[in-house]
């Protein structure tokens, strides 16, 4: 046993009782070295006292493991230094040793051992990952009241590996406040012991941070909760004998904004091989070409006869992009520029609608284009520039879907000018009339309008976005109340469109999570990733039939980053690509949380019909994609949970016929030292990077046992695959 001295608490003690003491020796001193030399003696025929070769030992704070910052032991220059201080002793410990949980990523703890062991040391000197900081304040946690937080065996591995390699003994703190009544609770403890012994790590330890700043023990009031880490349990019953309802195949759709025709950089875009890599790993999709800026595009061909035009030869800009040697060299304007400016007409020739044509075919896409309702004769929708298209368009064999405007109730703000919903429903039926008059268009998709009320072939168009971009916070995004704004604005339209046109199909036909380009440094990071599944499960199971994701390029909000890597919802959209199929099942959802959630009103819920309030752990569930890579069978069944909790594990629990079947789990948390605002993420603890620029990785599985609860940390999501579900629906 050794005694661990509080020293912030003695220095006190000594300050407050010796201080005169302290100044007259010091005084003393000071006079006395004035007058005269001090001699100094060295008996050196036997030592007083011998201290342990560890005797200048080291400590570090226990927050870096709270907030994903266990990175930093992997930095080459990091490790250089602690060496440069062996042999020593490591303490990992403080105040928040004692709001530690030890949860390792699945329950077989003699199978998670088995599992390769790291050098660390060996990994830095291959690992291009730069430190980039703490990411939060050194001491702000000291002001704020503590709450439990996890660590797994991945961050466990880490500090054994580099106390190891660097040359130190490692003593761990473990959580003195896990209590049974009066007395500790040693089961987590036991849980890492074990661990601990089948990786055959050596560690020392110690039993809690008792001292704080004032030498008391722990205030009741000083933490949040009862010590033990609560679990938030969700029992699942997945109905498989028959599916509600089947979304469109392209249910997850995309779109891009007509800026990059405006700012000439379209072409070296759609040329771009890794774009188009990325671009062909989400389809079948639509693509839309539209938003703001489709109000201020003419189509003007570079010569006026069209026929001719027309009889060039075929573009192949997939073929062409293999042998481009033409590098991507970004957007040349800023993303969001163009929402502070008053905006100008602007053309497309047939270079570039040639391009988009040919892009669209080459990775699989259907493309719908929006046509300029600002261009008018009178009040009424000139529909000449429109025809010229249309006229280039058949020519050319291209197949197209279009809309007219965007955000009609919006153009009086962005352009002094507006058009009712009378007249804009005139101007889609002349439209229509155009399109029917067409061999090479009478089948294509006419979508929207926004306002009015739809007839015929015409689609009801959404746009739906949470939060103001400019002003959003990191907390927004994982807002229960927030993203149940969504449940009952498509409930009211769904109502409006039973009312006056039953069965006529609903898009949500531009949507992210805020508006205004999206937040900086959220809206392309991993948290965005919560509004964005939870908005595509809800809407499959409220009927909706395609969403379409604004944008796939460009803007904070973008799948696909400036420098074309894709974003941690590019890899998340990617996954439901892969994975979810079209029949939607439902789900019922018995809460048997620990937790008491506020405003829940029932203890049974069915997705779409529960309270939305107390939703914190979110299951959604679809027949298995039959296509997916993964090769799985008919009657396999994916769900895909989110965790709103941000202290809590969800332990989902499947019931009835699932009861007992193996599963496949894709969890998806962030990668790095930035937590949730990393624009990098892993897949079961495996970063996800393209494998070149023609090549996306494989998305593979952890292969769960039977019976397993799946359990998810605090913030995160992910798909659930049970392969032998042998759903009737799904057959």
């Amino acid at each position: 046993m050794i005694v661990r001295l509080c020293v912030a608490s003695m220095l006190a003690t000594v300050l407050a009782a010796g201080l005169l003491l302290a100044i007259l020796l010091i005084g003393g001193m000071l006079a006395a070295s004035q007058q005269r030399a001090v001699t100094v003696e060295v008996h050196t025929d036997a030592p007083v006292a011998d201290t342990d070769s560890r005797f200048l030992s080291l400590a570090l704070p226990i927050q870096f493991v709270r907030t994903g910052k266990h990175q930093l032991l992997r930095s080459e220059r990091f490790q250089t230094l602690a060496a440069g201080l062996a042999p020593a002793f490591l303490r990992l410990g403080g105040t928040a040793e004692d709001f530690l949980i030890f949860e390792p990523t699945e329950e077989d703890i003699t199978k998670l051992a088995s599992g390769p062991e790291l050098d660390i040391c060996a990994l830095s000197k291959n690992d291009s990952t730069k430190w980039e900081g703490l990411g939060f304040e050194a001491n702000v946690t000291e002001k704020k009241v503590f709450k439990n937080f996890t660590m797994s065996e991945v961050e466990w591995d880490h500090l054994n590996s580099f106390t190891r390699c660097v040359g130190y003994d490692f003593i761990f703190g473990l959580n003195v406040l896990l209590r049974n009544g009066s007395l500790w609770d040693p089961s987590n403890a036991q849980l890492l012991l074990n661990y601990t012994a089948a990786r055959g790590f050596k560690v020392n330890w110690e039993l809690g941070n008792v001292c704080d700043n004032s030498g008391n023990y722990h205030d009741s009031k000083s933490y949040h909760g009862n010590g033990n880490l609560e679990k938030s349990l969700a029992k699942v019953e997945i109905l498989t004998d028959r599916s509600p309802r089947a979304v469109d195949r392209r249910f997850l759709s995309l779109a891009l904004g007509p800026k990059l025709i405006q700012h000439g950089t379209l072409l070296s875009l759609l040329r771009s091989e890794r774009f188009q890599t990325l671009a062909a790993g989400l389809a079948p999709a639509f693509l839309r070409l539209g938003g703001t800026a489709e109000d201020f595009l003419i189509f003007e061909p570079t010569e006026e006869d069209i026929t001719k035009l027309a009889s060039g030869p075929e573009l192949d800009i997939c073929a062409l992009s293999k042998n481009d040697s033409t590098k991507w060299e970004g957007l040349g304007f800023e993303a969001n520029e163009t929402e502070k400016k008053v905006f100008k007409n602007f053309t497309m020739s047939e270079v570039e609608w040639d391009h988009l044509n040919s892009f669209t075919r080459c990775v699989g896409y259907d493309f719908i284009f929006g046509l300029n309702v600002l261009l008018r004769n009178g009040s009424l929708w000139d529909p000449s520039n429109a025809q010229l298209l249309l006229n280039y368009t058949a020519a050319k064999g291209f197949k197209v879907n279009w809309e007219l405007g965007n955000e009609p109730n919006h153009l009086q703000k962005i352009s002094n000018r507006t058009v009712n919903a009378t007249t804009l429903g005139l101007d889609f039926r002349q439209l229509r009339s155009l399109l029917s008059s067409s061999p090479a268009f009478k089948n294509s998709i006419l979508a929207g309008p926004d306002t009015t009320r739809p007839k015929n072939k015409t689609l009801r168009f959404l746009q739906r976005y949470y939060i103001d971009g400019s002003t959003a916070v990191l907390d927004n995004f994982t807002d229960p109340t927030l993203l149940d704004m969504l449940h009952g604005q498509i409930t009211a339209i769904n109502r409006v469109v039973n009312m006056t046109a039953p069965g006529l199909p609903v898009w949500l036909g531009e949507t992210s999570s805020a508006w205004g380009g999206g937040a900086p440094e959220l809206s392309d990071s991993f948290v965005a990733g919560f509004m964005w599944l939870d908005k595509l499960g809800l809407a499959a199971q409220l009927s909706l039939d395609v969403v379409m994701r604004q944008s796939l390029f460009e803007a904070n909000y973008a799948l696909i980053s400036k420098d074309l890597d894709p974003l941690p919802d590019y890899w998340l959209s990617l996954l439901y690509k892969q994975l979810v199929g079209s029949r939607v099942l439902k789900v019922k959802v018995t809460d048997g949380s620990e937790v008491k959630v506020s405003n829940s009103s029932e203890q049974q819920r069915t997705t779409g019909e529960m309270d939305r309030k107390s939703a914190r752990i979110r299951v959604y569930a679809h027949c298995t994609n039959p296509n997916s890579p993964q090769q799985y069978q008919n009657g396999s069944v994916t769900l895909y949970v989110l965790n709103l909790h941000q202290d809590h594990r969800a332990a989902v629990r499947l019931g009835g016929n699932l009861a007992f079947k193996k599963v496949h789990k894709y969890l998806l948390t962030p990668h790095g030292m930035e937590g949730l605002t990393s624009r990098h993420v892993e897949l079961n603890g495996r970063k996800l990077d393209m494998v070149d620029d023609r090549t996306l990785p494989e998305l593979g599985p952890q292969k769960l046992p039977s019976n397993t609860t799946l359990l998810m940390p605090p913030l995160t999501f992910g798909f659930f695959v049970i392969p032998d579900a042998q759903a009737a629906a799904c057959m």
